[in-house]
């Protein structure tokens, strides 16, 4: 287990592995993919997994603006502000 300078568990670097591992393990959608990849870009982490929250993992409205302008650019998907904030959820955006 990853462990803080004080001994402690350091909690963030084990959900990271976490979110590492359950990505890699699961069959995703080529949509999803693409959101993955998206959100990845966007948020600068290196996975995540179909639970994760895009404003626990360091998502703000801007982090959005930026996310859908990728999503229009990237993919030709149209979301709006407000379907994001209604689908923070990785698996319920996707």
């Amino acid at each position: 287990m990853p462990n803080k300078v004080n001994g402690k568990v350091d909690v963030d670097k084990l959900r990271q592995i976490k979110d590492a591992y359950d990505i890699l393990n699961r069959d995703l959608t080529p949509e999803q993919n693409i959101v993955k990849n998206i959100w990845c870009k966007t948020l600068n982490i290196n996975a995540l997994d179909l639970y994760s929250d895009f404003f626990e993992l360091g998502g703000s409205s801007l982090k959005i603006l930026e996310t859908i302008y990728y999503l229009r650019k990237d993919c030709n998907i149209d979301v709006s502000v407000s379907d994001f904030y209604r689908n923070t959820i990785f698996k319920n955006f996707s």
